[in-house]
């Protein structure tokens, strides 16, 4: 009962900050009505408020039904994105012996892990995963990252404007498409310096994507 309770209230705080305006105008459309205007003014209050009433029930409960749901079917993929991409750093972090802060890593620390991982070589930790060399992992992660990119994209009308530019901002980031072009030509180059800061910039945009899981979380 009190799950229920909660619920109910949650959802008309979130229906009260989305829709305040329609919400004052349903006041003023009822103080209008009580005072015994003319039957214009009369009608106009009450067939706005069968209008509201209308867009509750038919437009705004299904669709808020529908977002509530995408909060369960995003979520995992964008966690599951996120994963992916700080993986590369775990794995070339391990794989190049460099030591920094693993909270705060610098842009210089992505140039000199990178510098020292190239695509023809394989480490330890790379055939315990199943790959025998650096490109045929990092293919391996940019094809999961955008795989569950399109996941999520398929949804992207029930998602919020800022959230898609977000997700498209990774979609096409220069790393991603590094990753690809070097895949066709894996060696192109003798090792993978050229990708750093895409990468880092990359990286960093899974910051945006972490407050995007907490802002799902507290619309859904």
């Amino acid at each position: 009962m009190k799950r229920h309770l909660r619920n109910i209230a949650w959802e008309t705080w979130v229906f009260s900050r989305r829709n305040w305006f329609l919400i004052l105008l349903l006041a003023l459309s009822c103080w209008l009505y009580e005072k015994d205007h003319t039957e214009l003014i009369a009608g106009l209050s009450l067939t706005y408020m069968a209008s509201f009433f209308f867009y509750v029930l038919t437009i705004y409960y299904p669709d808020r039904v529908n977002q509530r749901n995408m909060s369960r079917v995003v979520v995992p993929y964008l966690k599951e994105i996120i994963t992916q991409t700080k993986q590369i750093f775990d794995m070339a972090r391990a794989g190049s012996t460099h030591t920094c802060s693993l909270e705060n890593p610098t842009d210089d620390d992505f140039f000199k892990i990178f510098e020292k991982i190239k695509p023809g070589d394989g480490s330890a930790r790379l055939n315990f995963l199943g790959f025998d060399r650096w490109h045929h992992y990092l293919q391996h992660q940019r094809e999961g990252i955008e795989r569950n990119l399109n996941k999520i994209l398929v949804y992207e009308h029930f998602l919020e404007t800022d959230f898609i530019l977000e997700l498209e901002k990774v979609r096409h980031s220069a790393f991603l498409e590094g990753l690809a072009q070097a895949e066709r030509q894996p060696e192109k180059h003798a090792h993978y310096a050229y990708l750093a800061d895409p990468y880092y910039q990359c990286f960093k945009q899974m910051e945006a994507l972490e407050r995007q899981i907490k802002i799902l979380s507290l619309n859904f």
